[in-house]
C-alpha cells in the first residue's frame, strides 16, 4: 500500500513539474500566430 502511496506521489511532483513548461510552450505558440497575424511574415519564430 505504501508503495503505491509513494507512486502517485512522485507521478504527481512529476506532473506538476511539467505543467508550467507546458502552459508556456502553448503561450509561446500563441503569441507566435499573433505576431505573424498582425505584422505578417514568420512571427516570432
Amino acid at each position: 500500500m505504501m508503495k503505491k502511496i509513494a507512486w502517485m506521489m512522485l507521478a504527481l511532483v512529476g506532473l506538476s513539474g511539467c505543467i508550467p513548461v507546458a502552459m508556456g510552450a502553448a503561450g509561446a505558440v500563441v503569441a507566435d500566430k499573433a505576431v505573424e497575424q498582425n505584422e505578417g511574415g514568420e512571427g516570432l519564430f
